[in-house]
């Protein structure tokens, strides 16, 4: 599975702000596609959905401490989760159109990580609700993910592909989901 590099976030050099070669601010936009093969031909025809903007709830911008240091997300975590539904939709099958009948509005309400000395483990959460004609709420659905991995060096990109490991597992577990699938395939 492909990480994706979309966008939100910083590259470049190192800055003296840095703890132990992490920046302060943290892309988190390496989240693996999600796989949908063998549930997208469950899907007889082609339901169409409108991936709505997807809203940061989380309680807090810091992901993780490390050396008594807050590391905080960078960029728009939204765009990235909406990025990946939408392609995991069209990858169902979906026509993904911002006039369909129904629409998936998602919240990221967890996205964090922990680090003890060379582990890594982070856990990622996310509410949809599947609205349809007249807004109202067909759906609700909860979701969750968790990833663990080794860093020796504790490079950032160790700890971007853990975090979106987590994430990954969370935006998996929605896709998928059976009763979802229902509605998306009455409609």
């Amino acid at each position: 599975m492909a990480g994706l590099t979309a966008c939100a976030g910083r590259q470049g050099p190192r800055t003296m702000e840095d703890v132990d070669g992490l920046h302060p601010a943290m892309s988190l936009s390496q989240i693996p596609a999600v796989d949908v093969r063998g549930i997208q031909q469950r899907l007889e025809f082609k339901p169409q959905i409108n991936v709505g903007t997807v809203r940061d709830e989380r309680p807090t911008q810091v992901i993780f401490r490390y050396a008594d240091k807050d590391i905080r997300s960078q960029g728009d975590v939204g765009v990235v989760v909406r990025y990946v539904l939408q392609k995991a939709f069209r990858q169902l099958g979906c026509t993904v159109d911002p006039g369909a009948p129904l629409t998936v509005e998602t919240s990221v309400t967890q996205w964090r990580g922990e680090i003890e000395g060379t582990k890594l483990s982070a856990e990622a959460a996310v509410t949809a609700e599947l609205i349809g004609p007249g807004n109202a709420v067909l759906y609700t659905g909860i979701y969750d993910g968790f990833a663990e991995g080794e860093s020796q060096k504790l490079l950032e990109t160790d700890v971007q592909g853990v975090m979106g490991r987590a994430m990954h597992q969370a935006l998996t577990k929605l896709v998928v989901d059976e009763q979802l699938l229902n509605f998306l395939a009455s409609y």
